[in-house]
């Protein structure tokens, strides 16, 4: 990272910020890699990659590697991937007790696997900004479906697409990568009046719905009943 690329003060961290990767950690992590790469070559253990760079600063695909073998390619990255882990443990991964109860609660229901929440909306006016919230989650996955319950959003992405090998769709992954580098999500609150009146229209819809909903159940009711009455 710090041989390529960013030309300019600032356009490390702007490129971490647009791609949801925290700056320092990237810095750690290569003064990591390097430091056991010393540490393998003085052991003997080293990684046949040459790598080289244009003057762009990209790689070369040709001089990634000098292996001939696939086979002995996959097993020296495998080896790679095994003394990284070793190093970073226990924090290369988490794991942790999941309260299955408690996420359905926390969902109202809904698949936790691919839905996350938003909180601190005005009681009952979250469905006012219910298209601008999508748009905000849409660099998270372009399917998103947005409800309500109180003052909580809930954020579904598509459950056919994108799921990882955990079976937890990519979406939430990236949203709760969104909350980590704390992206601030913020929305322009309508005013007292509009909101007042596109309530009372949404109300008037939903009612006007229904109605015509309770109608046409019971006109189907009375006609099975009328061709009942015929037949006997």
């Amino acid at each position: 990272m710090r041989r390529g690329g960013f030309s300019r003060p600032g356009d490390a961290e702007s490129w971490a910020r647009k791609n949801m990767i925290e700056l320092v950690r990237i810095r750690e992590v290569e003064d990591l890699v390097r430091e056991l790469t010393k540490r393998l070559k003085r052991l003997g253990i080293e990684c046949n990659r040459h790598v080289k760079l244009d003057k762009l600063g990209n790689y070369k695909k040709s001089d990634l590697y000098d292996i001939d073998d696939e086979e002995d390619l996959v097993k020296n990255n495998f080896i790679i991937k095994m003394i990284f882990a070793g190093a970073f443990y226990p924090n290369y991964f988490t794991s942790i007790k999941i309260d299955l109860q408690e996420a359905i609660r926390m969902c109202y229901g809904k698949d936790f696997r691919n839905t996350v929440q938003v909180r601190n909306f005005p009681m009952e006016e979250g469905v006012l900004y219910s298209e601008k919230l999508c748009d905000m989650f849409k660099v998270c996955s372009k399917l998103v479906r947005c409800s309500f319950e109180d003052s909580k959003g809930f954020i579904e992405f598509n459950s056919k697409c994108e799921e990882v090998a955990s079976n937890v769709n990519l979406g939430v992954y990236l949203a709760v990568q969104m909350r980590n580098l704390r992206i601030p999500l913020r929305l322009k609150r309508l005013n007292a009046k509009i909101t007042y009146e596109k309530l009372k229209r949404l109300r008037q819809l939903r009612k006007s719905t229904s109605s015509n909903f309770n109608f046409t159940l019971n006109s189907s009711r009375t006609s099975r009943s009328s061709r009942s009455s015929n037949l006997n």
